[in-house]
């Protein structure tokens, strides 16, 4: 996870230290470097967790001639085979990293350079010639992007909080998005709480001047369901899975992996730990309440799978931790209990390893849950068969 941010401002210059106290307040996402480029009235900024190309991987990165410079949160899965196929177009690359992909990739296919990434991807791209910011979500929104835009700035940033502290007014509440929060239990995208602050969403790109005014909002991807006649599927579920897993531990880092001994975390375990071995670290967290505790079930798939277990217990005092998450990091109302042990269950990971994988969708799929099985069992459809064939229905009166 790392921190990106940057400002334009429309009627002044920007100084070094107003960049420098952005970058400041993402350093959490990132401790392993800061870095930041400011001119005129532009600055962007970066704080990086190193996961590919330790050392030459630092940002804001440039190209060759300088003339476009990226900050960049997120992992392109595949951009070994992006890197071949570009360095056989006639692009040079000084680097290992991802990051040098996505610039070559800009040059080369410009904005839609979107839809070659596999990957979890929020970044901008500075682009001097066409004098634009060019900014970009991945396709499920997995990498947050948060922008705010009023009468003296244009400003963007991985969370929310930054935002709010750019010298000058505060913005006001929304009342839409409290109404919907109390509907939705979270904020849809691409509101905020805040009436001047917007989530770029999911698979969207946008395009601002150099002015600080918005010039378009794209959306280059959105997911599909049309029935696609005479298509076989040739390989199988496992297949699928464990090249999705391989695919996520391209990495020149340590992974461990988040266990609850669901089924989606136990799938993406068992994948990994062929790969990895008995190296593999396996995280999970349990409750002092029996009623609530699932501790027992990670624990026995880390038994079965032969891999070491790291748990720790969520007590009472846990509850002090909210106002931080929800005030310093997420900044607006979010009805997701479980933020509470999964930030707990993150610290816990990252005193033995920088990275790992979590599993999300796997029950929902597989229908790993009874509330599911239930569902699948009294689907309408299902319930109206039932209904209908019971006594009582063929006891109505029916007239003709």
């Amino acid at each position: 996870m790392c921190g990106i941010t940057g400002i334009i401002r429309k009627q002044e210059p920007i100084f070094e230290e107003e960049i420098k106290s952005l970058v400041s307040n993402i350093k959490h996402r990132g401790p392993n470097g800061t870095g930041y480029y400011f001119k005129d009235n532009f600055a962007i900024g970066h704080s990086r967790l190193s996961i590919i190309d330790l050392k030459g991987g630092a940002q804001p990165m440039f190209s060759k001639d300088r003339k476009i410079f990226l900050t960049f949160n997120g992992e392109i899965y595949n951009y070994r085979e992006l890197k071949k196929n570009l360095i056989l177009k006639g692009y040079y690359f000084q680097t290992n990293s991802d990051t040098e992909v996505i610039i070559n990739a800009y040059l080369h296919w410009g904005k839609e350079c979107v839809l070659k990434f596999r990957g979890m991807f929020a970044f901008c791209i500075v682009d001097i010639n066409q004098k634009i910011f060019f900014l970009a979500r991945d396709s499920f929104g997995i990498k947050p992007l948060i922008y705010r835009l009023n009468d003296k700035y244009f400003s963007f940033c991985s969370e929310i909080p930054p935002l709010l502290k750019i010298k000058g007014e505060k913005p006001a509440g929304k009342i839409s998005s409290l109404e919907n929060f109390l509907r939705h239990q979270y904020i849809p995208d691409p509101d905020t709480i805040y009436d001047e602050v917007f989530k770029l969403e999911p698979g969207n790109y946008m395009t601002v001047s150099m002015e600080g005014e918005i010039l378009s909002i794209v959306q280059y991807w959105s997911p599909g369901f049309e029935t696609q006649e005479n298509k076989r599927f040739t390989g199988s579920i496992e297949d699928e899975i464990m090249n999705s897993v391989k695919s996520h531990l391209v990495s020149d880092v340590p992974f461990g992996v988040l266990l609850s001994g669901g089924v989606d975390s136990t799938l993406i375990s068992m994948m990994m730990s062929k790969i990895m071995g008995k190296e593999l670290l396996s995280f999970s967290i349990g409750f002092k309440q029996k009623e609530y505790d699932e501790s027992f079930y990670s624990h026995l798939v880390a038994y079965k799978l032969g891999i070491q277990n790291i748990k720790k217990i969520v007590d009472d005092k846990s509850i002090e931790l909210l106002p931080e998450i929800i005030l310093n990091h997420i900044g607006e109302p979010f009805g997701d209990d479980s933020i509470l042990p999964t930030t707990i269950l993150m610290e816990l990971a990252r005193d033995h390893v920088p990275m790992v994988l979590s599993g999300d969708g796997g029950d929902e799929t597989f229908a790993g849950y009874q509330s599911y099985k239930k569902w699948h069992n009294n689907h309408p459809l299902i319930y109206g068969k039932k209904l209908f064939k019971s006594s009582k229905i063929r006891q109505i009166p029916v007239s003709y």
